[in-house]
């Protein structure tokens, strides 16, 4: 008798696959979230943006203002003293003028000079100098022996006479010559001189059409008596743009002349725009020594 065994088989059974994915809430939370957080990063982004933008704006008007104050003090300071005026002609410009120091040195007056043609000597057409300015000096240069006025410096030519030639005697010692006989009125007490072949203005000029003011620089060899203004800004040099002096009650250049006891004084005061809500003010004042 045959047994028959019969294996059993474990068959797996089919179950149901299970499908993924995010609900509707879920969704919504998840794109609320990402726009909250894309919202503060480009409000950061921007913020970061404007205070770079805004820094560089100021460090840029601020380097400006500084050029602008140096220079203005280092040319003021090389002016031959008493040459400093101011100039306004109201609401439109405001002006600074001054005479740059070409050459300097001091006249001799030694036995083995000529005697220098200042009164109460006689008048003569040379004088001896010595100088270590070498090679500034050109015909038509001004020479002036202790001008101590404006009008000495601009207009009434007393003080100063016209150079018409210069001979080399062995540095640092030169013989100064003028055209004709000539006579200077005063002797300076330390026995100095200065040339010069131009005087320089610096003008804050409001342009009303387009309600700006900027800083221009000019150079002129007229010596005029009185300088007249308006200046066009186009003959001029631009040193600084954005500044917002009110010209009728914040005057940018002020010049107290020097007397016995003090030193002259040039008040500068310059307002520049650092941005639509903010400005820099610059209230800055250069001594200069009144040695004529």
């Amino acid at each position: 008798m045959f047994k028959t065994r019969i294996k059993s088989r474990n068959f797996p059974q089919k179950t149901k696959k299970r499908q993924g994915g995010f609900s509707l809430i879920e969704l919504v939370a998840v794109i609320v979230i990402l726009g909250v957080l894309a919202t503060a990063t480009v409000q950061y982004i921007n913020f970061g943006t404007e205070i770079y933008v805004n820094a560089n704006l100021r460090q840029q008007k601020l380097s400006e203002s500084r050029f602008l104050i140096e220079r203005l003090t280092r040319e003021i300071r090389g002016a031959i003293p008493n040459s400093i005026r101011t100039i306004t002609n109201g609401v439109t410009q405001s002006c600074i003028e001054f005479v740059p120091i070409k050459a300097s040195g001091a006249y001799r007056n030694d036995a083995d000079s000529e005697v220098p043609p200042i009164s109460p000597n006689a008048a003569d057409d040379v004088i001896d100098v010595v100088s270590w300015s070498n090679n500034v000096y050109e015909q038509n240069d001004r020479m002036y022996i202790y001008a101590t006025d404006i009008d000495e410096i601009y207009g009434n030519p007393v003080q100063v006479q016209i150079i018409d030639s210069v001979t080399d005697n062995g540095d640092p010692q030169y013989q100064i010559g003028f055209s004709a006989n000539v006579q200077f009125p005063q002797e300076s007490p330390i026995n100095r001189y200065f040339t010069a072949d131009r005087s320089v203005v610096y003008c804050l000029i409001n342009n009303s059409s387009s309600n700006t003011r900027d800083v221009y620089r000019f150079e002129f060899s007229d010596f005029a008596t009185t300088r007249t203004l308006p200046l066009l800004a186009s003959a001029g040099v631009l040193m600084a743009e954005g500044v917002t002096n009110d010209l009728t009650a914040e005057p940018p250049f002020d010049y107290e002349p020097g007397v016995l006891t003090q030193n002259s004084v040039v008040s500068l005061y310059l307002e520049f725009e650092a941005d639509a809500g903010e400005n820099m003010f610059y209230n800055h004042e250069v001594h200069i020594p009144n040695v004529p």
